[in-house]
């Protein structure tokens, strides 16, 4: 079920900290939304199909990763989701690579170059 403010700017903190989607995948987060300085890729999910996957900067300088899911009745009742935080970037990127995406998205999330710079 899609809600008010859901899918409007994904790249916008304070769209995102107020779409109940996003709400509820963050329950399954190991960082909060003050914890984040800039979102990097968000995408949307769906019940019962793809996940609500998130990758962020956080103010610490590490990158917290977010992949959140439930089924077809919504969040609250079969539900779940895995979370990390790294501060290696090659770590993040194998990460990212290896768990959180799968090859259908065809999602590339290339960190070398930032190596060092601000993200």
């Amino acid at each position: 079920m899609k809600h008010k403010g859901d899918t409007e700017k994904l790249g916008d903190l304070g769209i995102l900290m107020g779409a109940h989607d996003w709400k509820e995948a963050m329950k399954y987060a190991k960082f909060t939304f003050s914890d984040i300085e800039k979102i990097l890729v968000a995408i949307e999910g769906e019940n019962d199909e793809a996940h609500w996957k998130l990758i962020v900067k956080l103010k610490s300088g590490k990158i917290g990763w977010l992949d959140a899911w439930c089924d077809y009745s919504g969040w609250g009742c079969q539900e779940g989701g895995k979370s990390g935080i790294v501060d290696d970037y090659d770590k993040a990127r194998l990460l990212i690579r290896e768990i959180m995406w799968n090859e259908s998205e065809k999602i590339e999330f290339d960190i070398e170059c930032t190596k060092g710079k601000d993200i």
